[in-house]
């Protein structure tokens, strides 16, 4: 007390023959003193910052996105973050596009002719965008196994007019095969049903003698729904990732980017 005393520069304390009371600023220094400790205590008891989670994605309608989105709000989705996620499908690249260049979408997942990506890689350079391959695809006549239009392993395009066609990704296979594939078959590209890959599509293939033009389905959703699917030769798609180069969520970009990679191979 004597040395925190000399260290103050004023008594804390009164002596006396019967004992010691506090002097008027050893009360002030006790108050003081509370209101550091009551302090000390919060600041020690300060629990962990409020994690801000945001990531806009622009996506066409593939299974692999939903999935990876999934697996992301799981990890996130929890007490001690706050979450700004969304997932919206678009019909057509150019929309996807727009959204990361006007700054409305953080990550874009498109895709292209193989041949045309190199264009797509120049384009992305003058408008300071990042791509990343994230695989390889092809579209594929699916419907339910025993169809006409599937025999023997190969495509009968000649009754593709007889019957109703789905897809999940309208604008992008007319954009892409219109002038190709399905000018030579016949295909009305208008009078194709657009659907998200949803079980109602699934349902939709195994109980009418309606066909799909889509990326693969995934083989244990095929199982589920007694389909079968044939490729669609020289269709071969590259699926990419689009963002800014100077993107604020690079790292969850990335992590987002991994699962698509991982769920693409799976589906």
């Amino acid at each position: 007390l004597k040395a925190l005393e000399k260290e103050l520069g004023y008594a804390l304390f009164e002596r006396t023959p019967t004992g010691m009371r506090l002097t008027e600023k050893g009360k002030a220094f006790v108050e003081l003193a509370a209101t550091i400790e009551r302090s000390l205590q919060a600041i020690s008891q300060i629990p962990d910052p409020v994690k801000q989670i945001s990531l806009r994605i622009f996506t066409l309608q593939f299974d692999f996105t939903e999935l990876a989105f999934e697996k992301f709000c799981r990890k996130y989705c929890a007490d001690h973050f706050v979450c700004d996620l969304s997932l919206k499908n678009v019909d057509n690249i150019e929309e996807a596009r727009k959204a990361i260049e006007n700054g409305k979408g953080d990550l874009a997942i498109a895709l292209c002719q193989k041949q045309l990506y190199e264009s797509v890689l120049r384009y992305a350079k003058r408008k300071h965008i990042d791509t990343e391959i994230i695989g390889y695809q092809h579209l594929e006549v699916t419907c339910k196994k025993g169809h006409p239009i599937i025999k023997g392993g190969k495509i009968a395009s000649g009754l593709f007019r007889e019957y109703q066609a789905f897809t999940g990704i309208h604008a992008i296979i007319s954009n892409l095969y219109a002038p190709y594939y399905f000018s030579r078959h016949n295909i009305d590209v208008s009078s194709f049903i657009t659907m998200g890959p949803t079980s109602a599509r699934y349902r939709l293939l195994n109980e009418t003698n309606g066909y799909l033009i889509n990326i693969p389905v995934p083989e244990d959703v095929k199982k589920e729904y007694d389909l079968e699917s044939v490729p669609i030769k020289s269709s071969e798609l590259v699926v990419f990732a689009a963002y800014h180069k100077e993107a604020r969520r690079s790292d969850m970009i990335k992590e987002y980017i991994g699962y698509c990679r991982e769920f693409l191979k799976t589906t």
